[in-house]
C-alpha cells in the first residue's frame, strides 16, 4: 500500500481510540510497518479491530488481523471435516498440508477417528501457525536487508 494510505489507517485508530496519546514517532513506525501490506485487506482487517480491540492494536496484531484474512482458512474442526469429506481439489492448502503430515490414505482409512482427529489437528494447528507467521514477519529481501545493515553502521 502506498504510505499515504497506511497513515490514514493509523489516523483511524487512533481517532478510534482517542484514550490512547499516539506520537508522531508511533504514526511514523506503524506507517513504516504496514506500509508492505495489500492496502484493502489491511483496511478490512483494521476495520475489524476498531470493533473488537479494547486497547490500540499493536502492529503484530494488525499484521495477524491481516494474515488471517488473506489466508481465509477454516477452523479447526471445520478444516478436519473438509480432510476427511472433500475431495483433494476441493480442500484449503493448508487443510491438505496437514493431511499429508498425518499419513497416506492407508492412515486415514484405517486409523480410529479420535487418534487421526487428533493428529490432524495437531498438524494443523502447525502450519496454519507457519502459514500466519510467514505473513506477519515475511523474510527480508536482500535489498532490504542491505538497508537495514546501512542503518545500522
Amino acid at each position: 500500500m502506498k504510505k499515504s494510505e497506511a497513515r490514514a489507517l493509523v489516523a483511524t485508530l487512533a481517532a478510534a481510540f482517542p484514550r490512547q496519546q499516539v506520537p508522531q514517532v508511533t504514526f511514523d513506525v506503524y506507517t513504516a510497518e504496514l506500509v508492505d501490506l495489500d492496502a484493502g485487506v489491511t483496511e478490512q482487517a483494521v476495520s475489524g479491530l476498531r470493533r473488537s480491540s479494547r486497547w490500540f492494536p499493536t502492529i503484530a496484531e494488525i499484521r495477524e488481523a491481516v494474515a488471517e484474512l488473506q489466508l481465509d482458512a477454516p477452523g479447526p474442526m471445520e478444516a478436519y471435516a473438509e480432510a476427511v469429506h472433500i475431495a483433494k481439489e476441493g480442500r484449503h492448502p493448508l487443510v491438505q498440508k496437514a493431511k499429508l503430515m498425518c499419513g497416506d490414505d492407508w492412515y486415514w482409512r484405517e486409523a480410529p477417528t479420535g487418534v487421526s482427529r487428533k493428529a490432524f489437528l495437531a498438524a494443523y494447528a502447525e502450519v496454519k501457525a507457519q502459514a500466519l507467521g510467514e505473513i506477519v514477519q515475511p523474510a527480508l529481501t536482500g535489498v532490504k536487508q542491505r538497508e537495514l545493515e546501512r542503518g545500522v553502521k
